[in-house]
């Protein structure tokens, strides 16, 4: 495991696991993909596509996408 020390001068461990969370956005339909990182492998933790009503007002939708797309973080914690 190799460490690095921050700007603060704290040792930082970069063999942590991360999460990432990608999206592909949009006002009708987003996508998203979440990947674990541990080390030099990834894993999908899950993916799929975020929808709105059609003929909804724009801040509805935006609305509508942040709902969702916050109900994703929680499950995932990226």
């Amino acid at each position: 495991m190799k460490l690095w020390r921050s700007l603060t001068g704290k040792k930082l461990s970069v063999t942590a696991p991360k999460i990432v969370l990608g999206i592909d956005p949009g006002l009708a339909r987003m996508g998203y993909g979440v990947v674990t990182q541990k080390g030099n492998q990834l894993k999908a933790l899950g993916y799929g596509t975020l929808t709105t009503e059609a003929h909804t007002p724009i801040e509805e939708r935006l609305a509508v996408m942040f709902e969702k797309l916050q109900a994703v973080m929680k499950k995932t914690e990226p």
